[in-house]
């Protein structure tokens, strides 16, 4: 019986972090699936293995939501960084454009 136990258990990791998901859609469909596994498993009955798999389940659950976070902080770090050098492009146009009226002003006197 501990054996069978032991067995499952291994399987059961294998078979759930197995599944390497990169993208977007990929994570957000897992954890809503993921969600659902969870919400079942909570309306079987307390045995052990439903105990463990609704944990597992857990666990791989909230892997993926950190999955998700991770790509939304990377993405937000380089949408920072395209703001950053788009605004100092911009202060370099200023920088001009502010020389150039000053000329003009002082060719006008």
């Amino acid at each position: 019986m501990v054996k069978k136990i032991i067995i499952f258990i291994v399987l059961f990791f294998l078979a759930f972090f197995s599944v390497s998901a990169q993208d977007k859609t990929d994570i957000e469909k897992k954890i809503s699936e993921y969600q659902s596994k969870l919400q079942q498993l909570k309306q079987q009955t307390g045995t052990l293995s439903s105990q463990i798999q609704y944990m597992d389940t857990q666990i791989y659950l909230t892997a993926l939501q950190i999955n998700q976070t991770e790509q939304k902080i990377a993405s937000t770090g380089k949408e920072i960084d395209q703001l950053g050098s788009r605004i100092e492009g911009l202060d370099q146009s200023l920088d001009y454009l502010s020389k150039q009226l000053i000329q003009r002003i002082v060719v006008g006197y």
